[in-house]
């Protein structure tokens, strides 16, 4: 083949290569990460649940992960957890921690940890990295005073339709961890055995049946960069 018929070919060549190594880089045209401003909010007071309001209502720390599709914080219907026990019991984050740990760079692409919320209307922000193969975001936290309930957002897509979202408010569900019979905020410790599973709250004081209206907190995500 003479010089001048191989030359187009391999400008065609070279186009394909640099096209494929931008595709790469930028699916879609998005970023491979973005970071987010992450605002824990809640909204749970004497005027919005009146029903035996407790003193002293609080959020404890909210704990989770950046995961993939295989990853889950918990499932309901299922037991809970050691980690997930200890954090709607008692309000602590390590053992649950230790227990995602296991999931680093498989499952699971960064482990969170907020700030605890010192009042039900109280609210607190911190920063996260979010990457496409890790484009969800799932967080727990303590709902306080409480035998062993617990609020979540669970598996929360901030990359979708190829780009990053800009901004979106989440609200939490209210879960019983199923380990801890009591039925009142200020309910003495009552081990449930056999422990029973994780279950949205239905009942009073906190549920009216159906799930707990209006939502006690929500998770506001705001894209940075």
């Amino acid at each position: 083949m003479p010089p001048s018929a191989r030359r187009p070919i391999l400008f065609l060549l070279l186009g394909t290569l640099l096209f494929a190594c931008n595709k790469d880089d930028e699916p879609g045209g998005a970023t491979d990460a973005a970071f987010y401003e992450v605002t824990f909010i809640g909204r749970w007071s004497a005027q919005t649940h009146p029903t035996d309001y407790p003193a002293g209502a609080s959020f404890s720390r909210p704990v989770g992960m950046v995961h993939n599709l295989f990853a889950q914080l918990f499932t309901a219907g299922t037991p809970a957890s050691p980690g997930l026990q200890a954090l709607a019991e008692e309000g602590e984050t390590q053992t649950l921690q230790s227990e995602l740990m296991g999931q680093l760079g498989l499952t699971v692409g960064t482990l969170l940890l907020g700030e605890p919320l010192s009042s039900g209307t109280d609210s607190a922000a911190f920063t996260i990295e979010v990457r496409q193969n890790y484009p969800l975001v799932s967080l727990a936290a303590k709902l306080s005073p409480s035998p062993d309930w617990f609020v979540a957002v669970l598996s929360v897509e901030l990359f979708q339709n190829g780009n990053w979202l800009d901004e979106v408010e989440v609200p939490v569900e209210v879960f019983d961890a199923g380990t801890d019979s009591g039925t009142t905020f200020d309910a003495p410790d009552q081990p449930t055995f056999p422990p029973g599973t994780v279950q949205p709250l239905l009942a009073p004081p906190l549920g009216n049946g159906a799930g707990v209206s209006p939502p006690v907190a929500a998770f506001r995500f705001v894209r940075k960069s």
